[in-house]
């Protein structure tokens, strides 16, 4: 089936997509945040905060730290926003649990090198931990983050809003009795694509996707859910990498509402995963790796 979607013969081995980079200079450990924005990777600890250039391959550890001194903030979301300007830091916080950073988040201005102070509009309780286990997705100019726990160590089934644009938002009503996920749930990674925010939870088993953070939808999902993995766009397709996905890519097509895989290889373990131009940049540990996707399956 491979050699199919790929244009080779049959019997005859295609051609590897895969390629390892030169290794980084620097350790990337699933704790960090990762996020692509105008041709660099920014991979964001709290404490730590480099950039890698995707075109020459170079490390900078000279950006300013969204929290000075040497606490780590580990296990949050970063994303960018449409423009690639602003990069949203949600989640990340660490024991003891640090009243600032309880229900809040910041946004990094790229062209400035600036971190804002924490906003906490967006959250009404400072009872919620956000840590591991936090998506969140811009769309339609909304700022929507799901997941996380409470101080108890419970997870948290709320979904939370803000105005990507002026920072401003309010907790919405979806909580415990009226989430459509249930109790099971932490979200393994999420995607925006065509006005929707897709997540997929393996521990769940649900893979849905919404335009307004309230009212989701379930779709199919893949033959083997992927806890620990991450998730990009590309060509109006999803694809997704890691944790228990392994070292194969699995395709998620909005259009059919059905799953593709691509040939194996990479470190299968990763840390982040950034699309640029064609190629998936897989980051884990020291290494670097990319797949070409183009061409891909139909």
């Amino acid at each position: 089936m491979l050699e199919v979607l790929l244009g080779n013969k049959p019997g005859i081995p295609p051609p590897s997509i895969w390629e390892r980079l030169e290794d980084n200079t620097f350790y990337v450990d699933p704790s960090f945040a990762i996020a692509g924005a105008q041709g660099k990777v920014y991979f964001d600890k709290g404490n730590l905060f480099n950039v890698y250039d995707i075109a020459t391959k170079l490390v900078s550890t000279t950006l300013k730290k969204r929290r000075p001194g040497t606490l780590a903030y580990p296990y949050g979301t970063l994303l960018s926003d449409p423009s690639g300007t602003k990069l949203y830091a949600t989640g990340a916080a660490a024991p003891p649990y640090q009243p600032e950073r309880l229900g809040s988040y910041t946004t990094y201005i790229v062209s400035s090198d600036t971190w804002s102070a924490s906003i906490g509009g967006i959250y009404s309780t400072a009872a919620t931990y956000f840590g591991s286990g936090v998506v969140a997705g811009i769309v339609g100019g909304l700022l929507i983050v799901v997941g996380g726990f409470l101080q108890d160590g419970t997870a948290s089934l709320r979904t939370y809003l803000s105005d990507a644009v002026t920072d401003k938002g309010a907790l919405t009503t979806t909580d415990r009795s009226n989430n459509p996920w249930n109790a099971d749930f932490t979200p393994s990674c999420g995607a925006v694509l065509g006005g929707y925010f897709y997540v997929l939870s393996a521990y769940a088993g649900r893979f849905m996707r919404t335009t307004d953070g309230i009212t989701w939808s379930s779709l199919t999902v893949p033959p083997k859910i992927g806890g620990g993995c991450k998730c990009v766009v590309y060509n109006n397709k999803i694809y997704f990498y890691g944790g228990y996905f392994g070292q194969t890519i699995h395709v998620y097509n909005p259009a059919t509402n059905s799953w593709s895989t691509l040939q194996p290889g990479g470190p299968g373990n990763v840390s982040g995963l950034v699309i640029w131009g064609s190629k998936l940049y897989v980051f884990y540990a020291t290494q670097v790796w990319t797949a070409e996707l183009n061409p891909e399956p139909a």
